[in-house]
């Protein structure tokens, strides 16, 4: 079995997050601690955005504690479907790059 060389994009987006610092908070136990009780005191939003308001149909069900949304396309016909499985540590909110 090979491995595969990563791309040059692959390379490049990989070192401009580096760059941009946007996984610092997870650089130690202390910085995700300090973050995540900062997001306990003022949470952000977690809903799909707003964009996707008539051009979709939305429901949230709750599972627990855990809303789960069912995004469809407005149209009937819609012949593909995507399943996202929120990767990660699950701490923080879904970035719109996402």
């Amino acid at each position: 079995m090979t491995s595969a060389v990563p791309s040059w994009q692959t390379r490049a987006v990989g070192k401009l997050l580096r760059l941009r610092g946007g996984k610092k908070v997870l650089t130690s136990a202390d910085h995700t601690r300090a973050r995540v009780a900062q997001r306990a005191l003022r949470p952000a939003p977690y809903a799909p955005p707003k964009s996707l308001e008539g051009r979709t149909a939305l429901t949230v069900d709750l599972q627990g504690d855990w809303p789960l949304y069912d995004i469809v396309p407005a149209t009937e016909g819609a012949s593909r479907r995507v399943v996202y499985l929120h990767g990660g540590c699950y701490l923080f909110e879904i970035l719109p790059a996402h």
